[in-house]
């Protein structure tokens, strides 16, 4: 039954992508000011965006992309002070969802002339899929260059989330649920069509993952792989143990050895995983033959631990 999904699962998948980015860094021209009427005292330079009122402070918005999850975060403003003066500054960072603030902070700075600082929120999110962004009053002579957004400690190579763009969680159905049952509610608050009329047990873990196409899937007891149709997205997440693969080079018996953040394991020369991937390691419930599963792509590949 195993290797009958295997087979399914890399047809399937084989076209998606497997790279990540591990943070971003935009441009800080993306802010903007807080009214359209205001947008004429500001220019939007190269450099960034810079408030070209003399004596005039005037708010601006600075959206941060960041990656989804919730996992802990740093964001970050970097400022450039191009006048012959110290200045003061301070942003208010926020996170929002659903028209609501759920937290925030003020940052400040004394930047010197001639010199940048950056401004840096340590955040946890409380919602996986929430927006963050930066008020700030920006005065005469600062230009914001860059809008930063990573994880906290300045690592991509940790347990329990390395990437940009892994959103897993585990989780369990809350009931029992048969054939005939409609939907399916899973521990996490997540609502699931039952669209091909499976049997669904309580006590049956699940490793729920959105794939970066966007698409839901489910590792489902350690034994199936298949697609979800999701009614309602997870209202809490508690994420599994993943990896980063950082290395794939010939060797060992079977072909390949993939260097991962959490040690090395040998998979065959079919194997499709390759560096980039962030992979959840899981023996197969009836087999025991170990596996390493793509929370990115989908892809996976039978695995030896070194």
């Amino acid at each position: 039954m195993l290797m009958r999904f295997l087979i399914t699962i890399i047809i399937v998948y084989s076209a998606l992508p497997s790279l990540a980015q591990a943070a971003t860094v935009t441009a800080g021209s993306a802010c903007h000011s807080i009214t359209p009427s205001q947008a004429t005292k500001f220019e939007w330079r190269t450099e960034g965006i810079k408030n070209s009122d003399a004596g005039n402070p005037w708010w601006v918005n600075c959206p941060i992309q960041r990656p989804v999850g919730t996992n802990a975060l740093e964001l970050s403003l970097r400022v450039y002070n191009d006048s012959n003066r110290s200045i003061d500054f301070e942003c208010n960072f926020r996170e929002m969802y659903d028209g609501s603030r759920l937290q925030g902070s003020p940052v400040s700075a004394n930047i010197r002339p001639n010199t940048s600082e950056t401004l840096t929120w340590e955040m946890t999110p409380s919602q996986a899929k929430s927006i963050v962004n930066a008020a700030c009053r920006l005065p005469e002579g600062l230009q914001i260059e860059a809008i930063l957004a990573g994880y906290s400690g300045g690592g991509d190579s940790g347990l329990g989330g390395g990437s940009s763009d892994v959103y897993a969680c585990i989780t369990a159905p809350n009931a029992w649920y048969s054939s005939s049952d409609n939907v399916v509610t899973m521990k996490n608050g997540m609502r699931i069509n039952n669209y091909d009329g499976r049997y669904w047990d309580s006590s049956d873990q699940a490793v729920v993952f959105q794939a970066t196409s966007g698409k839901w899937y489910t590792l489902y007891d350690r034994e199936d792989i298949f697609r979800l149709d999701v009614i309602d997205e997870p209202n809490s997440c508690f994420e599994p143990d993943y990896y980063g693969v950082t290395d794939k080079y010939t060797g060992g018996s079977y072909g390949y050895i993939l260097e991962t953040t959490g040690g090395n394991a040998q998979v065959e020369d079919n194997c499709s995983i390759d560096i980039g991937a962030q992979v959840y390691d899981f023996v197969a419930k009836y087999s025991s033959q170990y596996y390493l599963l793509d929370l990115l792509s989908g892809d996976v590949c039978k695995s030896w631990p070194e």
